[in-house]
C-alpha cells in the first residue's frame, strides 16, 4: 500500500466513497423533489389538454353539439 492510500484511507476519505455518498445524495435529493413538484404543478395544471391551443386550431375536440354525450354516429 503506498503513502497516499494509507493517508486516504486514514481521513476516511476515498475516491470510491465520494463518489457513493455523492450518488446517495443525488437520489434522495430527486426523490424529495419529485413529490414537491407534482404538488405544485397540480394546483397550476388543467384537465383539459386543448386549453392552450388557438380556437380553430384543427388538433382541438369538435364542441358536441348532439347534448347527449354519446360520440356514436
Amino acid at each position: 500500500m503506498s503513502k497516499e492510500e494509507k493517508d486516504q484511507q486514514s481521513t476516511g476519505m476515498t475516491r470510491r466513497g465520494f463518489l457513493g455518498r455523492v450518488s446517495l445524495g443525488l437520489a434522495a435529493a430527486a426523490a424529495l423533489t419529485l413529490p414537491v413538484r407534482n404538488l405544485l404543478s397540480s394546483d397550476s395544471s388543467s384537465n383539459d389538454p386543448a386549453d392552450g391551443l388557438p380556437e380553430d386550431s384543427i388538433y382541438r375536440p369538435r364542441d358536441d353539439s348532439r347534448g347527449d354525450g354519446s360520440l356514436n354516429a
